[in-house]
């Protein structure tokens, strides 16, 4: 077996003329298998393929990468477990792909990863260097299409181009590569094609086109879990887009609040250090708190005056109404607490709100968009009144701090009222003083 780490075989190819296409060829005759030249597309260099391996021989050569390699089992098996707390970050999860990939095979210099547009076309996901940066790296079109095809990873090099002096092989750069289909549950879906650039990392050889069908497997996996994540995502946003247009079709001046209420409440949570999934829930939370105002009478939501005690008890099941709507939505498991978030934002520091909840019992999220909706309502023109200055409502919630909104929350929310200003309501950041 022969591979770009053997030490003897390095030191052998420093210490001799004889061109590296004789040695490689040397070593392929030692493994009795004759290399086959394959045509390639127009401006395609000829290739020689050395060595195929069926993707239906997977669970054989892992359970031997098992026995024999227990090392590199190990590795893939910490991919797969780093890949999927990634989630549906696709940036993170391809720096993952990225890393471990040349952990797991320390001679590939470039790395490219492609995907299905349609049955003829890839599209190109990532192109990466050992070094960090995004070269520009052909893929073979040819071996692409029979990789995915006949479903098989192919170990190949670029035909022999001179035969003579080994120095001109070594300049030339002779490229030896794999390529590898991703195979998902129901068909091969894009390729995986690690390449070698530099004559001083050696060559691949078949143990690698062993690990790298195995990696291909897991790594398959990976994007496919991915992809039906990005699909629910895409699912879950256009149901909330729906949501929000019934709201528009019912009262467009609700709606418009609720954007105004989605941008100032991102705002002040990104203050306060709100990330990652938490953040995401707030979002569509916040976009969505007065949902439940489709279950307003018109004659109450649209009244051209003041509300009176009986309509504002009407008002106040909005909250409750948001919950139930809401409820009825399937949620990935990072985002089950949507609609309580939402339904919440009219609970109070005192335990006067809605659901009884007092204190550190509501989320700092339902905290930050029960500010942001005050503030919102006060600044803005109604029906019934005019809008007030900001110094005014800033009035109101330091009224309210300890009985209706957290002190804390009303602090982070003051601090981001210059950012604000300008960016929710295209104001000078100086109304805030």
């Amino acid at each position: 077996m022969f591979g770009g780490n053997d030490p003897k075989f390095l030191s052998g190819f420093a210490d001799t003329k004889v061109s590296w296409v004789v040695i490689f060829r040397k070593k392929i005759e030692e493994l009795g298998v004759e290399p086959k030249k394959t045509k390639s597309h127009k401006n395609e260099a000829e290739l020689t393929v050395h060595h195929s391996r069926a993707v239906a021989d997977y669970a054989m050569v892992q359970e031997g990468l098992l026995v024999s390699d227990a090392k590199a089992a190990h590795l893939f098996m910490r991919f797969t477990d780093e890949c999927a707390q990634a989630r549906g970050d696709e940036a993170r999860l391809l720096d993952i792909i990225s890393a471990y990939t040349f952990q797991a095979f320390p001679q590939t210099t470039h790395l490219v990863l492609a995907t299905k547009v349609d049955a003829r076309k890839l599209k190109t996901t990532m192109v990466r260097s050992r070094e960090g940066k995004t070269p520009s790296v052909t893929m073979s079109k040819t071996l692409a299409k029979r990789a995915m095809d006949e479903k098989v990873a192919i170990l190949f090099s670029e035909a022999d181009q001179d035969q003579g002096d080994s120095e001109s092989i070594v300049l030339s750069n002779i490229r030896t590569a794999i390529v590898a289909p991703l195979e998902g549950a129901n068909k091969v879906f894009g390729i995986l094609q690690l390449d070698i650039r530099e004559s001083s990392k050696g060559i691949f050889g078949k143990k690698d086109l062993d690990r790298v069908t195995v990696f291909a497997r897991h790594l398959a996996l990976v994007l496919e879990t991915l992809r039906y994540a990005q699909e629910q995502s895409k699912a879950l946003e256009s149901t909330i887009h729906a949501l929000v247009h019934s709201l528009f079709l019912k009262d467009p001046d609700t709606a418009a609040h609720s954007e105004r209420v989605q941008a100032i409440t991102m705002i002040v949570a990104q203050y306060l250090g709100m990330k990652g999934t938490d953040l995401e829930a707030l979002n569509a939370a916040a976009l969505l708190h007065d949902l439940g105002k489709q279950g307003v009478h018109d004659k109450v939501l649209k009244k051209p005056a003041r509300l009176t005690e009986t309509e504002i008890q009407h008002m106040s099941h909005h909250s409750k109404l948001t919950e139930t709507i809401l409820d009825k939505i399937y949620y990935p498991e990072h985002l089950k607490s949507v609609p309580l978030l939402a339904a919440y934002h009219h609970e109070k520091m005192n335990g006067t709100g809605p659901y009884g909840l007092s204190g550190n019992d509501i989320p700092t999220g339902s905290k930050i968009i029960s500010i942001a909706d005050c503030f919102d309502a006060l600044i803005s023109p109604r029906v019934y009144k005019k809008a007030m200055t900001v110094a005014a409502s800033l009035d109101i919630l330091d009224k309210g701090a300890g009985k209706a909104w957290d002190p804390e929350v009303i602090a982070a929310f003051k601090a981001c009222l210059p950012e604000i200003m300008t960016q929710v309501y295209g104001r000078p950041a100086e109304e805030a003083a």
